[in-house]
């Protein structure tokens, strides 16, 4: 039997009957109730603090003894934990409130869109732009098999497979090569070739995002097909936006890549029959001149662009004077001199395109006028009276 004990004191059989004794007594024991120890009442020879316990002490003793508390140990989580855990709640609250919201909104137009879409956006986004991210920074790879919903590229809804487009491309960077490659590359191609023009914007709008991921070489032979097709998409903002994007494609193809399969499209772009695209053509040579340098521009565009100066329609004559006049600086005093000048004098003569020399060649050969060098001051000054002469008789 285990028991619990006072300290040893010594007792007095009087002080069993008084009653003051006693309560002095229970109460000092439970003071001192913390530091009992327990001790074997059948051992006569037990000792308590150096003390014989005595045998006519034991029928006084409390065998009750404090029930030991109980250690509570507390278990702190990973600050990273913490805040994933949070981050996904709120994003599942806010899911659930937005499915069961919506089918009971009122008739305001901004809940026209249905339930179905506005819940296939919102879990798109929760997927891509929170979910994997977050997974991935804690060393939690969600994308050991393909849980990309693929799905959603084939969906009936184009507004759902355009928001999947306008998102997909951010993902290349965080998930990294491999599974940008095994999941993420199918579903640009199929979305490359969707028949919403909207989805083929949002994937050329930003492929310069998986260009860092999955590297030159792969994007040439997966991806480069497709933009030469969308090259001539038969949606000019579509085009537009290939434009826009060729002069980083160009910088990362090299010369030699880019001569052998989009050198002939920008120039393609320069007959096309929205002015804007045109426009945009011209502005693209100005920036592949001062990507690959004035020597490579006077060997694979001056050229070409000086042959459509005799082009029958004024409009594209138009376009090309737009482009001498960008040309023109990157390329220098000399060539400019000497193989751009003579179009622009030339062309002063024809009253068709008389708007655009005035307002955008004319300011050119002034500035040209005032050049420390004879030569280019001549003929600078030889244009600007050519223009004035035409200016006069028109």
């Amino acid at each position: 039997m285990i028991l619990v004990t006072s300290p040893s004191v010594t007792y007095r059989r009087h002080s069993l009957h008084n009653p003051h004794t006693k309560s002095l007594q229970i109460r000092c024991q439970l003071r001192r109730s913390s530091q009992i120890p327990t001790v074997d009442l059948c051992n006569p020879r037990q000792t308590m603090n150096g003390f014989q316990i005595r045998t006519r002490d034991r029928s006084i003793l409390c065998l009750a003894r404090r029930k030991p508390e109980a250690a509570t140990v507390e278990v702190e989580d990973d600050p990273l934990q913490s805040i994933l855990r949070y981050l996904l709640w709120t994003a599942e609250a806010v899911y659930i409130l937005w499915l069961f919201l919506l089918p009971y909104a009122p008739g305001d137009p901004v809940w026209a869109i249905s339930s179905e879409t506005v819940n296939s956006l919102l879990g798109l986004s929760l997927n891509f732009f929170f979910i994997l991210p977050l997974t991935n920074s804690v060393g939690i790879h969600v994308l050991e098999a393909p849980v990309l919903h693929p799905e959603l590229s084939s969906d009936s809804s184009q507004h759902v497979r355009s928001a999947l487009a306008s998102v997909i491309m951010g993902m290349a960077p965080v998930l990294g090569k491999e599974a940008t490659i095994e999941h993420l590359l199918p579903i640009f191609l199929s979305l490359l070739k969707d028949e919403f023009p909207d989805v083929r914007l949002n994937i050329i709008s930003k492929l310069d995002q998986v260009n860092q991921v999955i590297g030159i070489d792969l994007l040439s032979q997966s991806l480069l097909p497709a933009i030469v097709e969308l090259a001539e998409d038969r949606h000019w903002r579509v085009r537009l936006a290939i434009i826009e994007y060729i002069p980083l494609l160009a910088s990362q193809l090299g010369v030699g890549f880019f001569d052998d399969k989009l050198g002939a499209l920008c120039m393609q772009w320069l007959q096309d029959k929205v002015h804007s695209i045109r426009d945009a053509a011209a502005n693209n040579l100005k920036r592949l001149a001062e990507e690959f340098g004035p020597e490579w521009a006077m060997q694979h565009i001056v050229p070409q662009v000086l042959e459509m100066i005799n082009n029958p329609h004024y409009l594209y004559r138009m376009t090309i004077l737009r482009a001498v006049s960008l040309l023109a600086p990157v390329m220098g005093s000399e060539i400019t001199c000497s193989k751009l000048l003579p179009v622009v004098i030339t062309a002063s003569k024809d009253r068709q395109v008389l708007t655009v020399v005035e307002n955008m060649i004319r300011p050119g050969l002034v500035e040209l006028s005032e050049d420390p060098d004879v030569d280019v001051r001549f003929f600078a000054n030889q244009a600007l009276q050519s223009i004035d002469n035409v200016m006069m008789f028109s």
